[in-house]
């Protein structure tokens, strides 16, 4: 990825960066240690939300690599948790950009 593509980086100083690329090998070693599960990664931009991904992965490092691969970024800031196997989403949600009317789906078959 060049560096034009990641906003902001250009005016990291060479301690944040390093720091930042530390914490990132730290959450990655950390996630080689858990099997793979369902994880949702909600995408947020200037308080307006712009929908949620779940994908098969270790934790958030790993979920958000993956949607990044599948281009499924719609941008913005992102949060992320893992899905208890009891909320876990069926195959044809996973691994495509969810919308609210999906989520309410979801919470709709949590509440039956």
């Amino acid at each position: 990825m060049a560096n034009a593509e990641i906003p902001g980086i250009e005016t990291l100083t060479q301690k944040e960066l390093v720091d930042g690329l530390s914490n990132l090998l730290v959450a990655i070693t950390e996630e080689a240690k858990v099997p793979e599960h369902q994880v949702v990664i909600s995408f947020w931009k200037d308080e307006e939300w712009l929908g949620a991904v779940v994908v098969k992965a270790k934790g958030g490092v790993s979920a958000m690599m993956k949607i990044l691969d599948l281009g499924l970024y719609p941008g913005g800031n992102v949060e992320y948790e893992s899905v208890p196997k009891t909320h876990e989403v069926g195959e044809s949600d996973l691994n495509r950009l969810l919308t609210r009317e999906d989520i309410q789906r979801f919470a709709d078959t949590l509440d039956k």
